[in-house]
């Protein structure tokens, strides 16, 4: 699986809080973090990525497909009886 641009689906959190936010479609984000703080990156079928927040305001975050990515995912759903 090689992407190049943005990927879908990518989250980015501060590690230890529940401050999370989504990426856009164009790889742009926006969240409010302290420098030492670190973000954590994520998405389906890439390894996650971790880096300290730096002093400034922009930075790039590249992922790399996971060896572990799935194939094929299997939904299971449960009906309520009425």
């Amino acid at each position: 699986m090689e992407a190049s641009g943005p990927i879908r689906g990518v989250r980015g959190f501060i590690k230890g809080t529940t401050k999370a936010t989504q990426i856009d479609a164009t790889g742009k984000f926006s969240i409010s973090a302290t420098e030492g703080n670190m973000l954590v990156f994520r998405s389906v079928s890439y390894a996650s990525k971790e880096i300290s927040e730096p002093a400034f305001s922009t930075i790039g975050v590249r992922l790399e497909p996971s060896i572990n990515s799935l194939n094929e995912v299997q939904v299971t759903t449960a009906l309520g009886a009425n």
